[in-house]
Order: structure tokens, then sequence, then C-alpha cells
């Protein structure tokens, strides 16, 4: 039984329920990092998955987390530019099949999870973006085309001067992201719980 369902949404009421349900969260993925594989995405790259761990390190890149709880389908990407049509000088060499863009990522990841559930639609699935600096590039490129999806947002953890580690525990449900500011040992922690309760 899931220790979180156990502290329904009404009991935050006390002082010390907040605190007991980060510390729970902490200790479900404590011991999930022991059990399950975890898989590290990298720059351009859009993965899915029902039981691992998937983990990406980002500063000025988006990453997008997305979850069905009707089937426990978790999936993530690493976005890095705005858009497919990018006139940069760096936009030139940046590889056209991969899933950098915000346009392209995106509904390849909607690909992968009607691959394993077809009648999925972006009503019942539930996102938290994370990443990017000062309203640039990326960060409103990917939120505009979210829109198009009618994804159920939980939760942002964008803009500032921060580098994150975003690690998503599909098999749970819960996003835990370490923020820290470049060249300081000081580090912050922000959990989203997307699982049922």
């Amino acid at each position: 039984m899931n220790v979180l369902m156990c502290l329904g949404e009404n009991n935050i009421s006390c002082p010390g329920t907040l605190a007991l349900k980060e510390y729970l969260i902490q200790k479900q993925m404590r011991g999930a990092v022991k059990t399950r594989c975890k898989r590290l995405i990298n720059r351009g790259e859009v993965k899915v998955s029902n039981k691992s761990i998937l983990e990406t390190q980002i500063g000025t890149c988006v990453s997008i987390c997305l979850y069905c709880p009707e089937i426990n389908l978790g999936g993530i990407t690493h976005i890095s530019r705005s858009r497919k049509v990018d006139n940069t000088p760096s936009g030139k060499y940046i590889m056209r099949n991969d899933y950098y863009y915000a346009d392209n990522a995106i509904p390849r990841l909607m690909h992968l999870f009607r691959r394993r559930f077809p009648a999925i639609r972006g009503k019942s699935l539930e996102v938290v973006v994370a990443g990017g600096m000062n309203n640039e590039g990326p960060v409103l490129e990917t939120l505009s085309e979210l829109k198009k999806y009618k994804f159920k947002v939980v939760g942002f953890d964008v803009n500032k001067m921060l580098h994150r580690h975003v690690r998503f525990d599909t098999a749970l449900g819960i996003i835990k992201v370490d923020r820290n500011k470049p060249f300081l040992t000081k580090k912050s922690t922000r959990y989203f719980n997307l699982s049922r309760r």
C-alpha cells in the first residue's frame, strides 16, 4: 500500500503533516533507487517507462515530465531549443532527427504514450515542467506547445539561474527536482506527487 495514501489532502491542517508527507516521499524515493533501474535522459531524448527512474540534468534546457495515473506510465523529455525552425548560428549544428525542440519532442512523447495505451487523451495526463531561465526560448515555446494538448499542469519549477537534477520515479508517480545555484553548494529540493491518492 502506498504510504502517501494514508495522508489525505485534508490532513494538511496540522503543522507537522506537510513535513511528514515530504519525509515519506523521500523515504519512498530512496527505497526505489535501490530496487529499480535508472535511465539517464540526454539532450534531445524522449523516454517513457512504467517501472524505471528517469533522470536528466538541466540548466537553460526544459524538461517535461508527463504522467498517466490510470496506468502508471510516465515519460520525460530534455528540450534544449525553441522551435525546429532555428535560425541561430548554433541551430544548424543540431541534428534534425532528434527531439531537441519543443515542437517535435512533445508530439513524440504523446506518440510513445499512445503506442502503449491508444485511447489516451491529453486531458487525462498530468504534467510538470522544470528548467529554463528568465522566460527565454525553450521555456516560452514549451509552454505554448503544451497548451495544444490540454494537459493537467500539476506544477512548475521554471526560470531562475539554477541547475536542476530531475528524477522521475514512474512507478510511484513522484518527481524530485534538486535545485542549486551555479558555484554554490547549497541545494534545495522540490517534490511533485502525481500518483492517485
